[in-house]
């Protein structure tokens, strides 16, 4: 995929007008979180009848081993076989630009929160500051009704494509995908032993998974003593490590650089295509056919946490300033 290719698919739209935005603190976050920030900014950049400009994949390196990489929207995405789907149902190739222009544009500045003036249609550039990531808010000046279809990259369709079929050979045509999240997870949005083999079990149960039935299990656990308790159970627990093309992917030997957003994007499309999918918590899942996590455990917890932070920020200035007078009344 090259940006000159995308320049061409967008200039039916809003070809010379362009939308950036630009972070005021930079935060290094999950993939969902940047899928996200794409789409508000190609949805307002269709409402204002403009370009946006591509951003930079900045992802944290938390969920990667901790371990940095270069990376790059084409290896998880296919921005070229992407569609905007505006109100009426209609297919148009994104309106986005890899690059601006090397003339300078005359632009104007938009502070968080501002919405679009009447006066933006005199700049050729529009620049909106956003504090951070824009991940579950609105953009409430563009169409709700437009939507993205997000394509895959040829690699993850492919790497998808072998796993799968061989979950159906073995399962007689269906199988089960369960996420089960632990890591950061354990303790604070719920106990860890929902996501144990044994909360993991009754929860099969429960859903009337038959016994012997393929399960795939997409987790964050690296523990190998949990994968020795789950394939002791009475289903065909399998996982990325059973596929050498995925667990390649993981490899840390002879200098090479892992990729786990990589494998995430590759297990989030085998899971679409389940039989009966599994989430451990139903926010932000609406295809899920139930959760590990029931919404009464962890919903509690999550609202509990942001009261905390919430406060955390209002007795910020306060406290600081106490620390001021204090040092200045010795």
């Amino acid at each position: 995929m090259t940006g000159a290719n995308v320049n061409a698919n967008a200039a039916e739209a809003g070809a010379g007008r362009y939308l950036r935005y630009d972070e005021l603190r930079p935060l290094a976050i999950g993939f969902d979180h940047r899928l996200s920030d794409l789409e508000c900014i190609l949805r307002e950049a269709h409402a204002s009848g403009r370009q946006a400009l591509l951003p930079s994949l900045n992802l944290t390196a938390f969920y990667n081993f901790g371990i940095e990489r270069d990376w790059q929207w084409d290896a998880y995405v296919d921005l070229e076989a992407s569609r905007l789907l505006d109100s009426a149902g209609e297919e148009h190739p994104l309106p986005l630009v890899y690059s601006l222009p090397k003339t300078e544009l005359s632009t104007l500045t938009l502070e968080p929160g501002e919405g679009m003036p009447e006066r933006a249609a005199d700049f050729p550039l529009v620049v909106r500051r956003i504090r951070s990531n824009l991940f579950g808010k609105d953009v409430p000046f563009a169409d709700p009704a437009v939507g993205f279809a997000i394509q895959p990259s040829r690699r993850v369709v492919d790497l998808a494509a072998s796993v799968m079929a061989d979950l159906l050979s073995r399962g007689g045509g269906r199988f089960v995908a369960i996420h089960i999240r632990r890591g950061n997870r354990l303790g604070v949005h719920y106990p860890p032993r929902l996501t144990a083999p044994d909360g993991v079990a009754r929860h099969l149960r429960e859903q009337g998974i038959a016994e012997g039935a393929v399960v795939y299990a997409l987790s964050d656990e690296q523990d190998a003593d949990y994968w020795r308790r789950m394939a002791r159970l009475p289903w065909q627990v399998v996982r990325h490590a059973d596929y050498p093309a995925l667990s390649d992917l993981l490899r840390q030997d002879d200098g090479r650089v892992p990729d786990n957003y990589l494998l995430y994007a590759v297990e989030k499309r085998i899971m679409a295509a389940a039989a009966v999918r599994i989430e451990t918590l139903a926010r932000g899942s609406a295809d899920a056919d139930s959760a590990l996590v029931p919404e009464t455990i962890w919903r509690p917890r999550v609202v509990a946490k942001e009261r905390a932070e919430k406060l955390k920020r209002i007795l910020r200035p306060a406290v600081a300033m106490a620390r001021r007078l204090g040092l200045r009344s010795r």
